[in-house]
């Protein structure tokens, strides 16, 4: 076998050159373990599907139910001055009632 760095003859059974220290063995751990993991999300959610997707439709209920709420927030903002009006002008209603009632006594 060649060493695919510095093409020297090694050993088949060499995991790394003898002359230029390099590993010569493709890292074969590494994609098994890579793999595995893969076959085992796919099996977790295989077997979870019925609870993911369950997850998932209360999450769309509760962010559905939030962007109402934001909705209503929004709205009572853009009403805010509108309403401060009327608390304006029913005070000087008020205060107008006050003057009449003591000019009459």
């Amino acid at each position: 076998m060649r060493c695919r760095y510095c093409a020297e003859d090694i050993r088949e059974e060499s995991i790394f050159c003898r002359y230029c220290n390099r590993r010569v063995r493709r890292r074969y751990f590494r994609f098994i373990v890579i793999v595995a993991m893969i076959a085992a999300v796919a099996i977790f959610v295989g077997a979870h599907r019925t609870q993911m997707t369950h997850n998932y439709y209360e999450m769309k209920m509760f962010f559905r139910d939030m962007s109402d709420s934001f909705r209503s927030f929004i709205n009572t903002v853009k009403e805010l001055p509108s309403s401060l009006r009327v608390i304006s002008d029913y005070e000087k209603y008020i205060k107008n009632s006050d003057e009449f009632l003591k000019a009459g006594r």
